[in-house]
Parts: structure tokens; C-alpha cells; sequence
């Protein structure tokens, strides 16, 4: 049974969101509207609805399952494949860190897109689209391996995602349109074949037992009651002039929940970087410290007295280099505390900003976390 929900409330800049349709740009008074009545219709079939304010940073951001696929056994935070949508991961993260213990990243140079996974009994389908490569798929699956589930791919070929075409709703039972119609990995199931001109009603949900459709497709609405299945439509017209429609399904779970206790399972890389919210503080500063510490102690914003960073435990070279970047700021009147953590939990905090930086990675890491700023790898080659 689902029992949570995670919306977001769309923005202003949603006009601005992507789209390869020639319909228009959504009017976003419609858009909120349509919104609260979807985020109701999520109330009325039993579920606790996890509502985010607004995020004018992200025009695409309304559409939460794209960045984070949630499971029964853990989250993973995805790597979306249009560039704008890349930060989203970071803003949604710690809402996921709040209710998940286990949480895994996709890394580069993988591509995953949520909107292009679908579970359909215990197996996840996962599109090889324009927005999803075979690097993220493959890390996706050796993931859901490490947890007890299993994962496939399916190539697309003419649709944007693969919920874009079909859609699974329960004991086998499968809405398919167009080229999904004749794939192999999907003759095992029984398939609901919807007319060309409503194949957007596959994207719809099942949440305990109640079909959430879109309005405006009467013939799949009814192939759907036919199957036993109830169903509630939803005005999502504003929605559906952009292209990640298949998306605008919340995040939801049965497996949310709210334990202190948060593990992370280590994932990543290595060398020194810092969190971009200290970037106007000390730049010029730490890029010289170990060459001229003297001729620059004080020119450190007089307001910065402690610095916090997260490094990974059980490393020598993350120990070291601690040791010379807490002496190193002391010459600049700046106290310096460490935390070690697990690879990828020190990764992920100090990139959302939890930690003021973090230690030890390597060249290349801000290409992945755009939020961080790494400084040249000078304080390990002191003497």
C-alpha cells in the first residue's frame, strides 16, 4: 500500500520549463490550480501528501519524479539528462534524506531520468532515451541488485520517456501505445492497447486501487473500468504542454519514514573542495594559503570564526589533510572541525550544503556538483 506523497507546487518560471510541444506556454494561475486539485485527488485515495514550496531556481521543478526514485528498500537520487534540470537533484535531496536511511546517487557519467522507469510488478523497466543513457541505467540496475530487486532496459525509439507511452497498473494488466505495442520485453503482460490519439492516458497511477487518469481520453478511461480497475480523472491540460508530462506524477512510497538513524551506502571520489556559500568569503585566500600564508592571514572576512567540513572516514590521506587545513586556518583565526563520514554521505552533505566544505577529491568533482567550488590541491604537497 502507498501511503506518502511528494509534490512540489510549480513556480512562476514553470512558463519557462521544457517543451518540445507547439502548444504553448502553460498559463501558471491554470497550472496552480490544476496542482491543488491533483495534490486532493492524492488525499482522497489515502495518501499523506508531502507538500514543497515553490522553486523559481528550476522552471521543470513541479515534476519531483524525475530527480528521485523511491523503492522499498531505498531512494536513489537520479542525474537527469537536460542540464537544466541537474540541480534539482540537490534540492531535492535533503527532503529525501529525511524520511529515507538508505540513499544512492547516480553519477556521472550516467544519465537517469525517472520518468523513464516503471515498475511494473517487482521488476523496474528502464528507457534508454535522449534524457537516459545506458550508464545510468546500468548503475541504476547493479543499485536495485545490491537491495534484492532487479532492473532491464528498453531502447526507445521515437518517444521522449518511457511513461510517456505506457503505463502499468496491477496483475499484469498494461496500458501500451505505440511502439510499445509489439516490444518484446512486454508481451508477458496483458495489454490494454490505447488508441493513438489518447496514448498520453497511459500516463496515469494506480494508488491503491483508484486509477489517477488525465482528463480528456473517454476510450482509455473506459478499456480502464472494463479491467475492474475505478477510476478519477484529473485536469493536467496546462501539464501537458510540456514535455515532462510523464513526470508529473509525485514521488510516492509505502517505505517513507521519519528514523534519526540515517546510514548512506559510499559511492563516490577524491581531493579538496568547498561549498560555493563560503566562495565569497575566503576566494584568494585558500587558493595562496600554503604558499604565502603570511602575506594573507587576515584578509578573510572578518565575520567567518568557525568552519565545519565533512571528510571520509578510514583515510589516511583525508586525516592528513585535515591536519594541515586546520593549522592552515588557524593562521587566519579561523577554528576548523571535521566530521568523517562514509565516501558518498560526506559527498552529499557538504554538496547541500549541511557542511561548510569538504576534503579530499578528485580533479573533476564540480563537473558532478555544481554547487561546490574545489580549490587547487596545494595542502597535501606541503612541507
Amino acid at each position: 500500500m502507498i501511503t506518502q506523497a511528494i509534490v512540489r507546487k510549480p513556480c512562476n518560471a514553470i512558463i519557462n520549463a521544457l517543451t518540445t510541444s507547439d502548444m504553448g506556454p502553460p498559463d501558471y494561475q491554470a497550472a496552480l490550480s490544476q496542482h491543488a486539485a491533483y495534490t486532493d485527488a492524492l488525499r482522497d485515495c489515502g495518501l499523506d501528501v508531502i507538500e514543497l514550496p515553490a522553486d523559481e531556481n528550476f522552471p521543470d521543478s513541479t515534476f519531483v519524479e524525475d530527480v528521485a526514485l523511491l523503492t522499498p528498500q531505498c531512494a536513489i537520487l537520479t542525474r537527469p539528462g537536460a542540464p537544466s534540470r541537474t540541480e534539482e537533484v540537490i534540492a531535492m535531496a535533503p527532503v529525501i534524506q529525511e524520511y529515507y536511511e538508505s540513499v544512492e546517487i547516480i553519477d556521472a557519467p550516467g544519465m537517469l531520468d525517472a520518468g523513464d522507469i516503471l515498475l511494473a510488478g517487482e521488476h523496474y523497466y528502464i528507457g534508454l532515451s535522449t534524457r537516459t543513457n545506458r550508464a545510468g541505467a546500468e548503475q541504476l540496475i547493479n543499485i536495485l541488485s545490491r537491495y534484492g530487486m532487479t532492473g532491464s532496459v528498453v531502447r526507445l525509439n521515437t518517444v521522449l520517456h518511457l511513461k510517456t507511452g505506457m503505463g502499468y497498473l496491477d496483475n499484469g494488466d498494461m496500458l501500451v501505445s505505440g511502439e510499445f505495442t509489439d516490444k518484446p520485453e512486454f508481451t508477458a503482460f496483458h495489454q490494454i492497447h490505447l488508441p493513438s490519439e489518447e496514448a498520453a492516458a497511459a500516463n496515469c497511477l494506480l494508488i491503491n486501487g483508484t486509477v489517477l487518469m488525465p482528463e480528456g481520453y473517454p476510450r482509455a478511461r473506459k478499456m480502464v473500468e472494463a479491467q475492474g480497475y475505478p477510476v478519477k480523472t484529473i485536469d493536467i491540460s496546462e501539464f501537458e504542454k510540456l514535455t515532462a508530462v510523464s513526470a508529473a506524477c509525485p514521488c510516492v512510497s509505502d517505505t517513507l519514514n521519519t528514523g534519526d538513524n540515517m546510514q548512506r551506502t559510499d559511492t563516490v571520489k577524491h581531493i579538496s573542495w568547498i561549498a560555493d556559500k563560503w566562495r565569497h568569503r575566503i576566494t584568494g585566500v585558500i587558493t595562496t594559503l600554503l604558499l604565502a600564508l603570511s602575506s594573507v592571514a587576515g584578509t578573510a572576512s572578518a565575520d567567518v570564526k568557525h568552519l565545519t567540513f565533512a571528510t571520509i572516514k578510514n583515510s589516511v590521506n583525508s586525516q592528513i589533510s585535515f591536519q594541515v587545513i586546520r593549522e592552515a586556518y588557524r593562521k587566519l583565526g579561523i577554528e576548523v572541525d571535521a566530521d568523517y563520514l562514509p565516501a558518498s554521505r560526506s559527498l552529499m552533505m557538504a554538496g547541500y550544503g549541511q557542511y561548510d566544505g569538504e576534503l579530499y577529491r578528485i580533479a573533476g568533482i564540480t563537473e558532478d556538483y555544481p554547487t561546490c567550488y574545489r580549490f587547487p590541491p596545494l595542502l597535501t604537497g606541503w612541507r
